[in-house]
């Protein structure tokens, strides 16, 4: 281990935590919270800024922690990391004097640490997705007997009885249609080309190519995953501003903002608790992207069902998305409110009722009476859960869209950074 590695990556996360002191939030809190203090007094950063729900890891026990120099205004004389201690705000003070310090070594050794154990399973996530296998299936009938998937191809579909080509697999309904333009089907080959394109599909894949250790990356997946969200956050914000002030000048385009922010928050919301499962176990991530953490956290905090959160939810997101989304599309039945049905003068007549049934058996348990199959079909009525959000919630939406692609983007240059440097 060189002290060049330790002091490139000391630099990054020294300029992390010097971003985040400059922004609102640092400043509102320093304002209360650091009226006075000492030289070597401690200012802890916590390691989660969302509240963790539904997270396959636990959050690291270890925090980043400032150091405070000597002077009027709070400046950073040094950086350590801490352990034995509860942080549950985003920032903690402590004074020097206090009887009951966290454990804290140098940053220096924190990082040699952190590298020593970082493995090689982690840069996965800046692998090189390739989508150059081939793959064939076989079409029962005399017109086409063969489709393949052959991504070196020139065109993206090449027709010549009886084999039909593909770069890639489109869907199947616009390949139907491709392959007709070139030759009139009969109506007994769709089936045998629909059991033959389910079976491609199942075979088919890309391959990921993850690189050797202090190899430069250009582009890998996780910068994939943050181009492909920066995009939507472009035909989100396209179709926002042509939907009005208060967003009902434009039902097609309002639409369409709520379609994309339903596909954003179910890709988004599995991507972010991966990043941040990742930080959990691999902290020098976190630390070396903390200011793209927290300018997330406060995209969220600043969605206004959010306010009366002490942390933003991820689940708590998806439940506004899915209720907003619910709201305008899946309630067909003009009814708002459960119903309750007045049964006054109908009489139910009992038939059976069964107890006691051995336990494996236990379904058999039955009360069963007049007209129970007709009850249960009336039961089977629900609602979709509805929420109403504000046109500021969409518009604020837009932030979140864009502070998730910057931290995809954030980690994977941390990995790649991290990457030329495990040799």
């Amino acid at each position: 281990m060189t002290t060049q590695k330790t002091s490139n990556i000391q630099e990054t996360i020294l300029n992390q935590v010097q971003t985040l002191n400059e922004s609102s939030a640092f400043l509102e809190w320093k304002g209360k919270e650091l009226t006075r203090f000492e030289e070597d007094d401690l200012v802890i950063i916590n390691n989660s800024f969302l509240f963790r729900d539904q997270f396959q890891t636990n959050k690291n026990p270890s925090y980043l922690c400032m150091m405070a120099a000597d002077g009027s205004d709070f400046n950073i004389k040094n950086l350590a990391l801490v352990d034995g201690i509860q942080v549950n705000s985003d920032f903690k003070y402590i004074s020097k004097k206090s009887k009951n310090l966290p454990n804290k070594q140098s940053i220096t050794n924190a990082i040699e640490g952190e590298l020593a154990s970082l493995g090689r399973m982690v840069f996965i996530l800046i692998g090189k997705v390739n989508a150059t296998e081939q793959f064939s299936e076989t079409i029962n009938h005399a017109l086409f007997n063969e489709i393949q998937i052959d991504p070196t191809l020139p065109n993206s579909l090449t027709v010549a009885q009886p084999l039909i080509q593909v770069q890639n697999l489109p869907d199947e309904e616009l390949l139907l249609d491709e392959v007709e333009k070139a030759v009139p089907l009969p109506d007994n080959f769709y089936k045998p080309f629909h059991d033959a394109y389910i079976k491609l599909k199942k075979k088919c894949f890309a391959s990921l190519q993850v690189p050797k250790p202090g190899e430069k990356v250009t582009v890998g997946f996780l910068d994939e995953v943050a181009n492909a969200l920066a995009r939507q956050a472009d035909e989100y914000h396209a179709s926002l501003q042509k939907c009005g002030p208060q967003l009902d000048q434009n039902q097609a385009e309002f639409n369409n903002v709520l379609r994309i922010a339903y596909d954003f928050e179910s890709d988004a919301v599995r991507i972010l608790r991966l990043l941040m499962s990742v930080c959990d176990l691999k902290p020098i991530i976190l630390w070396m992207t903390l200011s793209a953490h927290h300018n997330l956290s406060e995209a969220f905090r600043c969605l206004p069902r959010s306010r009366d959160q002490n942390k933003p939810s991820l689940s708590n997101y998806r439940e506004m998305i899915h209720g907003a989304r619910n709201r305008a599309f899946h309630n067909l039945l003009p009814f708002g409110q459960s119903i309750q049905v007045d049964l006054d003068g109908i009489n139910i007549k009992a038939k059976r009722l069964r107890l006691f049934s051995e336990y494996k058996l236990k379904s058999e348990n039955v009360f069963d009476f007049e007209d129970k199959q007709l009850v249960e079909i009336l039961t089977e009525f629900t609602r979709a859960d509805e929420k109403y959000v504000t046109p500021d919630f969409w518009k604020r939406n837009h932030d979140v869209m864009i502070a998730t692609a910057q931290l995809v983007a954030a980690v994977s240059d941390a990995i790649k950074a991290l990457n030329l440097l495990h040799v």
